[in-house]
């Protein structure tokens, strides 16, 4: 590591929050004087505010920690999309000939194939999590053609 670099590290290890805190207002103050409309002072405020309650931490393990967290809002940000799509499609009422052409594409997960199954056919999650995808796909087709023939076979018995 740089010379430069170990001794900003160092700095920040004796930085706190609360040092933090202060340099924002700072700057907020010359932001309230040069700026308009106000906005770059309003986000300052919120996030003096935001980290009042953090200012005892030292800022190695303050960033520590925000890495950490926005890693895992991330993450279930990405979950939440996934989930999203699927739901937002009504696998439950959606016509059989539209869900096989749908399962036929190939960007789908193993995590939505999973979603797809258990919502419209209540083929349970657990069952199936070591299922390769394409196995997983292949057992919704083949829940599609078999509940194709059931309804055929009403039909025939029906006339």
């Amino acid at each position: 590591m740089p010379e430069s670099d170990r001794q900003y590290t160092e700095q920040r290890s004796q930085m706190k929050v609360g040092q933090l805190v202060r340099i924002l207002h700072s700057v907020e103050n010359i932001c309230e004087l040069t700026e308009k409309d106000g906005s770059t002072v309003h986000l300052l405020k919120e996030m003096c505010s935001s980290l009042q309650e953090y200012k005892h931490l030292n800022a190695n393990d303050f960033i520590s920690a925000l890495k950490e967290a926005l890693s895992k809002h991330a993450l279930g940000q990405k979950k939440a999309k996934e989930r999203e799509r699927i739901e937002e499609l009504d696998i439950r009422n959606m016509p059989l000939d539209v869900l096989k052409t749908l399962l036929r594409q190939k960007h789908l997960t193993k995590k939505q194939l999973l979603d797809i199954g258990q919502i419209r056919f209540g083929i349970p999650k657990g069952a199936n999590k070591k299922m390769p995808k394409e196995q997983l796909q292949s057992l919704l087709e083949s829940t599609i053609a078999n509940i194709e023939t059931l309804d055929t076979i009403g039909q025939k018995a029906s006339e």
